[in-house]
């Protein structure tokens, strides 16, 4: 039933999965600050309401889409989080990022992690720990075969 020529589309959180069987792939990228706003402000505000003509309202959107960086799933449950909401609670609600996540975004993100072998797992933790740290610094760090493979499998499955 499918025919030659036929496209299929395969979407997938780990890539090794279709490396051998697919001729072409493609990775969405994430989104730019632009497209980031624009979908943001599809869960943010009701198409009814004035409150993005609010320049403070605006102002505080662009910063939740910096804290988003372009994740579309982070923008869209922190843009329906603020829907409806005053300016101070979205005041409150940015302060309260800056100290700790959003629980609802840290559950998104945790069931990707949970499906990482322990060996990945320890791994994504060293690299996160250094994630202030110069690069060049970190690749010595981890500078092996074994480590250059194991962050490869933890950059396919978008880590």
């Amino acid at each position: 039933w499918i025919r030659q020529g036929s496209r299929i589309v395969i979407a997938t959180s780990d890539k090794s999965l279709i490396q051998d069987v697919a001729d072409y792939t493609y990775v969405v990228p994430q989104l730019n600050h632009k497209d980031g706003l624009g979908h943001f402000g599809r869960y943010a505000f009701d198409h009814h309401s004035n409150i993005h003509n609010n320049e403070v309202i605006m102002k505080l959107s662009k910063e939740f889409v910096h804290y988003g960086r372009g994740h579309p799933l982070v923008l869209k449950l922190l843009g329906a989080d603020l829907n409806g909401k005053d300016e101070d609670h979205w005041k409150t609600k940015l302060a309260t990022l800056a100290e700790n996540s959003s629980q609802s975004i840290r559950d998104v993100l945790q069931v990707s992690y949970d499906e990482l072998s322990q060996e990945h797992k320890d791994i994504f933790l060293d690299i996160a720990c250094f994630r202030s740290e110069d690069e060049s610094y970190i690749a010595s760090l981890l500078d092996s075969s074994e480590a250059a493979s194991e962050i490869k499998a933890l950059m396919n499955k978008f880590m």
